[in-house]
């Protein structure tokens, strides 16, 4: 079960910051920022609180078992949504976003399977949001980039890389990271 939207209609902003969705209804993104550099330690000031671990299962009886479990990160790009990969949500009716000790369950409301990106939606508590996000014309090969993610659960992971290519494929801007 992929969730509602997951053919290739595309439910995100545009470069003028609104939803392509004729319904209306797709999730507005952060603001852009500004390229202004940031050390290692700003970035992840900036970005970790809006950082959260995500784990889905199929059931509450594999939960139980601790089998079939699927673990990876999410962003909050607003109080009740946050953006993962679909393949960490894929076939799951159980999805729950983690920070520290505290725990919120999520839906599934957009899928973009062609991308890989999910957008999920909290009925209670708040999420940190992301304060915004670098436009892809703003990105040049061989930058320095930084990714904070939550490998086997541990919880605001720090990784660098370079963005190694700058993709269009099928109108579809890719980024690729070393």
């Amino acid at each position: 079960r992929m969730a509602p939207n997951d053919d290739d209609r595309h439910y995100w902003p545009t470069a003028s910051g609104s939803s392509s969705n004729s319904e209306g209804s797709g999730p507005l993104m952060p603001a852009n920022v500004s390229s202004k550099k940031l050390s290692p330690e700003q970035i992840f000031g900036w970005a970790g609180e809006s950082v959260y671990v995500i784990y889905s299962a199929e059931s509450a009886a594999a939960i139980r078992k601790k089998t079939g479990i699927s673990q990876g990160a999410a962003v909050a790009i607003s109080e009740k949504e946050a953006l993962t990969n679909c393949h960490v949500v894929e076939n799951r009716n159980l999805i729950f976003l983690r920070k520290g000790k505290l725990f919120s369950r999520a839906t599934l409301k957009f899928a973009h399977k062609k991308t890989d990106r999910c957008m999920l939606k909290i009925a209670e508590g708040k999420l940190q949001s992301i304060g915004g996000i670098r436009d892809f014309s703003d990105l040049v090969v061989g930058e320095t980039v930084y990714a904070i993610g939550s490998p086997r659960g541990l919880e605001n992971t720090l990784s660098k890389g370079l963005i190694s290519g700058l993709r269009e494929f099928d109108g579809i801007d890719l980024i690729q990271t070393s």
